[in-house]
C-alpha cells in the first residue's frame, strides 16, 4: 500500500511539471503529501525488517515524515478550498511548518526520534481536521458538488484519524487503528478531484492557446509585408513579437504615386491588451490617411483620436513620409526612438525627427516635423525600443551606440541583408540565435533610396 501511494505521489509530482516545466501548485502539493504518506506506510510495514533496515532507522524516517507531512497537506488544502478562509489557512500552515522545524530539531538535540510525535502531533492533527470541516461547512460559500464530494470523502477518513490519534493518546479503551485504510480511500477521492481540476485547466489553457494563435494570425494579416511597388525605394521589414501577439505596429501608406509614408508604433505593455490597442492605432492612422503626407499633422490627429478612445496606457510612434522624386523626407516622432539617417556620401549617421510627446495622453500635444533632403543611396532605419533596449546576461542593454556602430559597419549591405546583420549582432549580444526570444517586441525597418531616384528638392 505504501509503495502504491509513493508511486502515486511521484506521478502527481511529475504531472505538476507537465506544462512548460512550470509547477502546478495543487498537483505538486498533492504529490508531495501522497509520496510522504506512502513512504511512511512503507517504513511502517513488516517488509522493512526483511530488508535489513533496523528499527532505529525506521523510527527516524517515520517520525520525521510525521513532523513534516502536514506542510504539503495544508498547502494542498489551501489550494483546494480556495479563498474565503485564506488567512486562517495561512496561519495554520505557519503553525504546522513551525511544528515540523521544532519536532525535527527536538529529535536531533535529544538524539532520539519521536520526541514530539505523541500527543503534541495528535492534537495538531485533530485541530487541523476541525478547521477543514469548519471551512467546508461554511454557509457563506455555496455548497458545490465538489465540496459535497470532499465532505463525503473526508468523513470516514476523519473518523479513522480521530480514532487513531485518540488511541495514540490512550483516550479509548481499544487499540485498533485503521487510518491507513481510510487514507487510501481519501487519497483516491482527492486524486480524482485534483485530476479533474488539472485536466480542466489543461483544456482551458489549450482553448486559450488556440485563441492566441488565432489572434496572432489576425495580427499578422494586418501587418503589410511590403509597400506597394516603388522603383525608387527598397524596403526591408523584421517584426518579432515577444509573445503570441505584440504591441508593436508598422504600416505603409501611399499618399500619392511614387511616395511612401511609414508608421512605426509601440504600445505600452505586452500581450493581448497591447495588441488590441495597436489595432486601434492602425485604425486611427488609416482614418486620417488624407493627411498622410504631413507627419506632424497626422500625429496630432491620431493623438486626438487616441485620447478620446484609449482606455489606458500610451503609444510611442515615428512617422516618416518619403518622396524620392522630389528628393525629400519628412519625419516626426512621438516619444519614440528617433530613426537613423545614413548618408550615401561618407556614411554619416544622424538621428532625425526630433522629439515629441507620447500619443494618447495629452489631447493638445503638438509635434515637430523635420524635412530632410534625400539623394540616391541614402538609408533610413526605423525601429522600436525592443532593439536598443535588449539586455544580455549581465543586464546590459544593446544601446543606441552599438546599434549605430553596427549600421555603419554594414552600410554596404542591401536593406534585407542589413536587417539580418542587425538581428545577428543582437543575437550575439544577448546570447541567442535567430529567431530571437526577446523580453520586448521588436520592429525593424530599413528603407533605401534607390539609384536614379531623383535629387534633393529645395528644403523650406
Amino acid at each position: 500500500m505504501g509503495s502504491l501511494l509513493g508511486a502515486l505521489g511521484m506521478l502527481a509530482l511529475a504531472l505538476s511539471l507537465f506544462r512548460f516545466r512550470r509547477v502546478d501548485p495543487l498537483l505538486a502539493a498533492f504529490g508531495a503529501f501522497a509520496l510522504l504518506y506512502g513512504v511512511r506506510l512503507f517504513f511502517d510495514s513488516e517488509l522493512i525488517p526483511a530488508l535489513g533496515i533496523d528499527g532505529l532507522t525506521t523510527a527516524w524516517v517515520v517520525d520525521t515524515i510525521t513532523y513534516v507531512i502536514g506542510v504539503p497537506a495544508w498547502l494542498f488544502f489551501r489550494r483546494l478550498l480556495g479563498p474565503g478562509w485564506r488567512s486562517i489557512l495561512n496561519f495554520w500552515i505557519a503553525v504546522v511548518g513551525s511544528f515540523a522545524v521544532v519536532g525535527v530539531a527536538s529529535d536531533l538535540i535529544q538524539g532520539r526520534p519521536g520526541t514530539l510525535a505523541g500527543w503534541p502531533n495528535n492534537a495538531l492533527v485533530l485541530a487541523g481536521l476541525a478547521i477543514v470541516v469548519v471551512v467546508l461547512l461554511d454557509r457563506r460559500r455555496p455548497m458545490t458538488g465538489e465540496r459535497k464530494f470532499l465532505l463525503l470523502a473526508l468523513a470516514p477518513f476523519a473518523a479513522l484519524v480521530v480514532n487513531d490519534n485518540l488511541v495514540g493518546m490512550r483516550a479509548l479503551p481499544w487499540t485498533w487503528r485503521g487510518e491507513s485504510i481510510g487514507f487510501v480511500l481519501f487519497v483516491a477521492c482527492l486524486g480524482a478531484l485534483t485530476a479533474r481540476r488539472f485536466f480542466g485547466q489543461e483544456r482551458r489553457l489549450a482553448a486559450l492557446e488556440s485563441e492566441l494563435e488565432t489572434a496572432r494570425q489576425i495580427q499578422q494579416s494586418l501587418l503589410p509585408e511590403r509597400p506597394g511597388h516603388l522603383d525608387s525605394l527598397s524596403v526591408a521589414v523584421r517584426f518579432g513579437p515577444s509573445s503570441a501577439v505584440a504591441g508593436d505596429l508598422y504600416d505603409f501608406l501611399s499618399p500619392s504615386p511614387g511616395t511612401l509614408a511609414v508608421l512605426v508604433a509601440d504600445v505600452s505593455g505586452h500581450g493581448v491588451p497591447a495588441a488590441l490597442l495597436a489595432s486601434m492605432v492602425k485604425v486611427a492612422t488609416i482614418s486620417h490617411a488624407e493627411h498622410a503626407a504631413r507627419p506632424a499633422d497626422i500625429l496630432v490627429r491620431v493623438n486626438r483620436t487616441l485620447c478620446e478612445s484609449l482606455p489606458r496606457g500610451f503609444v510611442t510612434a515615428t512617422y516618416a513620409y518619403l518622396d524620392p522624386a522630389r528628393g525629400e523626407a519628412r519625419v516626426a516622432n512621438a516619444g519614440h526612438p528617433p530613426p537613423l539617417l545614413i548618408r550615401a556620401a561618407g556614411g554619416e549617421i544622424a538621428e532625425v525627427g526630433g522629439q515629441g510627446p507620447i500619443l494618447g495622453r495629452f489631447r493638445d500635444a503638438r509635434f515637430a516635423e523635420q524635412r530632410i533632403p534625400l539623394v540616391p543611396g541614402d538609408r533610413l532605419v526605423l525601429f522600436t525600443d525592443g532593439l536598443p533596449e535588449a539586455r544580455n546576461a549581465a543586464d546590459e542593454i544593446f544601446g543606441d551606440g552599438r546599434l549605430a556602430a553596427c549600421v555603419r559597419q554594414h552600410r554596404g549591405l542591401a536593406a534585407e541583408e542589413l536587417c539580418d546583420a542587425l538581428l545577428a549582432a543582437l543575437g550575439r549580444w544577448i546570447g541567442q540565435r535567430p529567431p530571437l526570444a526577446l523580453e520586448d517586441d521588436l520592429t525593424l525597418l530599413v528603407i533605401d533610396v534607390a539609384p536614379g531616384a531623383g535629387g534633393p528638392a529645395a528644403v523650406s
